[in-house]
């Protein structure tokens, strides 16, 4: 168990069917409760961290990156599940580089400015300095150029015929794509395009990845599994009721809240006491839903 090779447990989706599911965490309490949930449904998860947003969060000081990387190590490590550690999903190269210093085994650069020739270039760089060291890469093909994480609101697919060139040429792990999946604000659930999950799946030879799952309806990601997804990224929804818990414990109290015991005491009062349970219940669901959970 505990932290394992991300090729292995997606070769052991791939046979059995099922999809292992990355949730994205912020902090240690979310991490916990990710892992927690995975480990009483006995399934195997990927737990990381933004590489969008932990420049922000470390003030552009790439020293925290070793912090971050350490404590999630640490936590799969620990776990009682088979568990992949990413740092996901970044458009800042230096950083991904960093990262594989500091404890992540799966990394994923993306960039939708550049060309596909220059992405190829930088990916491939990667995959070489990586596989050198047993870290697994990820990269995605099929946003347009200018339009980061799929926001718009058209959809956009990948095509396939691009896609298993870039993944030829690269030597990824594992590519994620467009079959209707897009970064959403509300709470319309999407339909994917299956047949064309089919045709990304009989012309690529890495496992396929869905971003931006929160948004896909429940019975439509069942059957892109059922078609070749093999890992599918959630952010939005254990983010969403870990909000709803923190505002509802707010409401009304504004003026007259106990200072000492706000944040971290642990008691009834905490604003952060039922982040975990909120995160915890979506995990659970999820990983029912992709067929994970009894795998580990």
């Amino acid at each position: 168990m505990a932290l394992v090779h991300y090729n292995d447990i997606i070769r052991d989706a791939e046979v059995r069917g099922y999809a292992l599911g990355y949730f994205e965490a912020w902090d240690i309490q979310s991490v916990l409760a990710i892992i927690r949930a995975a480990e009483d449904v006995r399934s195997p998860v990927m737990i990381g961290f933004s590489g969008v947003y932990m420049p922000a969060v470390c003030n552009d000081d790439k020293r925290w990156v070793a912090v971050y990387g350490s404590a999630g190590r640490r936590f799969a490590e620990k776990a009682g599940v088979p568990v992949a550690f990413i740092f996901n999903e970044s458009p800042y190269l230096d950083w991904v580089y960093e990262s594989m210093n500091c404890g992540f085994n799966v990394v994923m650069y993306t960039d939708e400015s550049l060309s596909r020739d220059e992405l190829i270039d930088r990916v491939s760089s990667l995959v070489r300095d990586a596989h050198k060291r047993g870290i697994a890469v990820e990269a995605e093909v099929g946003e347009p150029l200018g339009s980061p994480h799929a926001k718009g609101v058209s959809k956009s697919l990948t095509d396939p015929g691009e896609a298993a060139v870039f993944a030829e040429k690269t030597g990824i792990d594992a590519l994620g794509v467009l079959v209707g999946n897009r970064h959403m604000k509300g709470e319309e659930k999407l339909k994917l395009d299956i047949d064309h999950v089919r045709r990304l799946k009989d012309s690529i030879m890495v496992p396929l990845v869905l971003h931006a799952g929160s948004g896909v309806d429940d019975d439509s990601l069942r059957e892109s599994i059922k078609a070749g997804i093999r890992r599918v990224n959630i952010g939005s929804a254990i983010k969403r009721p870990a909000f709803i818990s923190i505002r509802s414990k707010i409401i009304g109290k504004e003026e007259s809240y106990p200072g000492y015991i706000v944040l971290g005491s642990g008691a009834e009062a905490d604003l952060l006491g039922g982040v975990g349970s909120a995160i915890y219940d979506v995990v659970v669901q999820k990983l029912k839903v992709f067929g994970s959970a009894g795998k580990a």
